[in-house]
């Protein structure tokens, strides 16, 4: 409330316990990196529930008030690996980035919001390059940054999950 310079009540969207009828009815056992932006007068929050892991999508069409029922933005991806990174272009198109596992494959992902949803994600990853090495410690894309540049140039950088983890770049 700007006017009384307050916040206001917060509103529950997700807790440990709630069943999830897209987890095959299972409870959530954990819930976490929420990410919200606003574009076109809506609000649109993405975060994660387990288990299994998913990442699930509201939108709020009121600033708040309301927000819809959870959805799978990026179905047939999980939703492991860090928050969703939303980015503006010069042309007001909707980009998100970030790390998951889709079809089995882990990587850095990249989808448009168009016409109310998003677009199938691609890997930001080479995919001749083998995204996450496994053996005794995964090495998996995780936790990405991200930031435009002259408008309309996305650079992300991610590191790995583990004990030995790398950094990353690309354009």
């Amino acid at each position: 409330d700007v006017s009384q310079q307050r916040w206001s009540d917060p509103v529950l969207l997700a807790e440990v316990g709630q069943t999830d009828e897209r987890l095959e009815l299972q409870t959530i056992n954990r819930t976490s990196w929420p990410s919200m932006t606003r574009y076109d007068d809506e609000l649109i929050l993405i975060y994660m529930v387990c288990d299994p892991c998913a990442r699930r999508m509201r939108q709020s069409f009121d600033g708040g008030e309301t927000w819809t029922a959870p959805v799978e933005p990026f179905a047939p991806t999980r939703g492991e690996y860090g928050a969703t990174y939303f980015l503006l272009d010069s042309n007001t198109a909707l980009h998100a980035i970030f790390g998951d596992r889709a079809r089995g494959f882990q990587n850095i992902w990249h989808s448009v919001w168009q016409d109310g949803s998003w677009r199938e994600p691609s890997p930001i990853f080479p995919p001749s390059e083998p995204a996450c090495i496994s053996g005794a410690e995964d090495h998996c894309p995780t936790f990405p940054r991200t930031t435009i540049s002259r408008g309309n140039v996305i650079l992300v950088s991610w590191q790995t999950d583990e004990v030995e983890s790398t950094t990353y770049y690309s354009v």
